[in-house]
């Protein structure tokens, strides 16, 4: 089994590795939703097989890992190669360009960087909350209604498709949500913000994922930890 990781002398197995279909995943975190929101809910709607483990040891294994922080994507291909990512953005935009929820060509996928801005801290610490929920998210969500609109209000940044922008808006609506309820976000008060949300909600593959007891159990973690 080879394993590559992020130098210059495995890029060909990366851009070999990258559009492959029949991989699984494991992903290396806390036992929480946190960074792993997004890019577990790619996982999940791309109908992939993944599955999420601890560090059995952080303090011990931390030294060994690229840059001391998880989480770590871990891709397994059916001919035994293993790709190695870190860091949360990196591994959204490495799923997002495998998965094609990027975008379909170069306009598009400088489109999601150009009109997409998530929240500085979208999970917010705890003495931080105050201003994210009075300052940081009212501002957030007058901006991308406007974009919606845009676009129609139809639940997508980008013409009628899903990409990586409708799963972080959709993280973003429910965070809200469980700190403020419906005082910023609700479909009255933000309906173009609302749909996104209504229409990720829909997606077969996620709503199965929901059902599984890993993802019940991640959630129960992530509210005891983070209060959401």
């Amino acid at each position: 089994m080879s394993q590559a990781v992020f130098n210059h002398s495995n890029k060909a197995l990366f851009n070999e590795v990258g559009p492959k279909q029949d991989s699984t995943f494991e992903i290396l975190y806390f036992g929480l939703f946190g960074l792993s929101a997004t890019f577990l809910d790619m996982l999940a709607i791309s109908g992939v097989e993944f599955t999420t483990v601890r560090p059995e040891n952080w303090p011990s294994e931390k030294a060994k890992t690229p840059f001391g922080c998880l989480p770590i994507l871990r891709e397994m291909t059916s001919d035994g190669k293993v790709l190695e990512i870190c860091e949360s953005e990196a591994i959204e935009r490495y799923l997002g360009q495998k998965f094609g929820l990027m975008g379909d060509d170069l306009y598009e996928h400088t489109f999601f960087y150009f009109r997409y801005v998530t929240p500085k801290d979208p999970i917010p610490k705890a003495e931080a909350r105050e201003k994210f929920a009075n300052e940081t998210l009212p501002h957030w969500v007058a901006m991308h209604e406007k974009h919606l609109r845009a676009n129609g209000s139809n639940g997508h940044y980008l013409n009628n498709k899903l990409t990586m922008a409708d799963l972080k808006t959709s993280l973003i609506v429910r965070i809200a949500q469980s700190m403020t309820g419906d005082d910023i976000v609700s479909e009255s008060k933000t309906p173009a913000v609302w749909k996104v949300n209504t229409e990720v909600e829909k997606i077969p593959n996620l709503q199965k994922w929901k059902q599984t007891e890993q993802y019940r159990a991640l959630a129960e973690k992530n509210k005891m930890i983070l209060g959401f």
